[in-house]
């Protein structure tokens, strides 16, 4: 069969009369490459890992995970999903890491409390831990409802109120009033009061870094700062520790019985 041609007119060179055209095609050019090899947001890369975590692929959900931590990203909902990734591959310790640290930023979320007390069941030999007195449950349960932003507003809308209450007060001179824009100001005054110490508090909940998980196991606690000093205790991976001060690669920690003593800074991770 013999090919067909169509008469079409001769298509013309037109030349590049300046170099704005070619600067403008080089762009042109340029931002199609970027687009084409771009790298994956953070938002992609988090529904990656959690699609991989739903097809059981663990190890590759904890990676793409890590990648997104690594780069400064934090939220309570990828750390809850760490350490739900890293209990699958019965890592204790990492899993209860992860879930502290989402607790940390989201303190009264009732599923990561549920998965921690699950992880915490597989420690190896779980630390005695006195008591909570309740009205530090109740003082810790309310810090969750609203970030230190959300207190601190609150403060300052109080302390507004009750100094407008004292202006009144000031400024009336009937005795009912007085009494009333009196105690106004009072309580306002102490609400504000209240206020701010929730905003510091819920403040130093998400900023605090004086509590590490210990992440090796059969880690030895020492009467002092170095591997020659008496060994008077040694902790399961995944206990939760306050660390104190540190010297020469060891820090002196609180234990959850109140004991004290030194361990090697390479055996915890922060929380």
């Amino acid at each position: 069969m013999a090919t067909v041609f169509i008469n079409s007119p001769p298509v013309k060179h037109i030349p590049m009369q300046t170099p704005l055209l070619r600067i403008y095609l080089l762009c042109l050019l340029l931002t199609a490459s970027s687009l084409a090899f771009s790298e994956p947001t953070p938002k992609e890369i988090l529904q990656q890992a959690n699609q991989q975590y739903q097809a059981g692929n663990y190890n590759q959900a904890i990676q793409l995970y890590e990648s997104l931590t690594a780069a400064g990203w934090q939220s309570a909902s990828l750390y809850h999903n760490m350490g739900n990734a890293y209990y699958q591959q019965k890592q204790t310790a990492n899993a209860i890491l992860y879930y502290e640290r989402a607790l940390r930023l989201r303190p009264n979320n009732k599923n990561t409390q549920n998965n921690l007390s699950l992880a915490k069941s597989q420690i190896t030999q779980p630390a005695d831990e006195l008591p909570t007195l309740f009205y530090l449950r109740w003082w810790h349960y309310l810090l969750g409802f609203m970030p230190a932003g959300g207190w601190a507003a609150g403060a300052v809308v109080c302390l507004w109120v009750a100094a407008a209450s004292g202006i009144g007060f000031m400024r009336t001179n009937l005795v009912s009033r007085k009494k009333i824009t009196f105690a106004l100001a009072v309580t306002f005054l102490a609400l504000a009061i209240i206020l701010h110490a929730l905003a510091f508090n819920r403040y130093d909940l998400a900023a605090n870094t004086h509590y590490a998980i210990v992440m090796q196991e059969n880690t030895a606690v020492r009467k002092g700062p170095s591997d020659s000093s008496d060994e008077v205790n040694t902790l399961s991976a995944g206990v939760k520790v306050r660390t104190n001060e540190q010297t020469n690669g060891w820090a002196r920690i609180t234990l959850p019985d109140n004991r004290e003593g030194w361990v090697n800074l390479s055996a915890l991770t922060t929380i």
